[in-house]
């Protein structure tokens, strides 16, 4: 079985490594939230309760919004969208 030397350590090319290199590349990603206040399905405390258990996130509340942000406020939405990707 072929190795690869990394930061971590020799790895092994098997699909149980590789699962796990993954997952850790998952854990690792920035995640952009962005809720209205005004849901009635998805409470704004459950998003609360959310990003406190999710690592590396930006969680943006629209005080306007309802469960749709993307279509109440499509050019906000968009705009902030683009401002995440680009790392603003």
């Amino acid at each position: 079985m072929k190795s690869l030397e990394t930061k971590q350590g020799l790895l092994s090319n098997s699909v149980e490594e590789n699962e796990l290199l993954r997952g850790r590349a998952i854990e690792e990603l920035f995640r952009l939230i962005i809720h209205g206040e005004k849901d009635t399905v998805v409470p704004v405390e459950t998003i609360r309760i959310l990003e406190n258990q999710i690592k590396n996130n930006t969680t943006i509340i629209y005080k306007n919004s309802g469960h749709s942000p993307m279509i109440e406020e499509p050019e906000r939405f968009n705009d902030d969208v683009l401002k995440f990707l680009k790392g603003e």
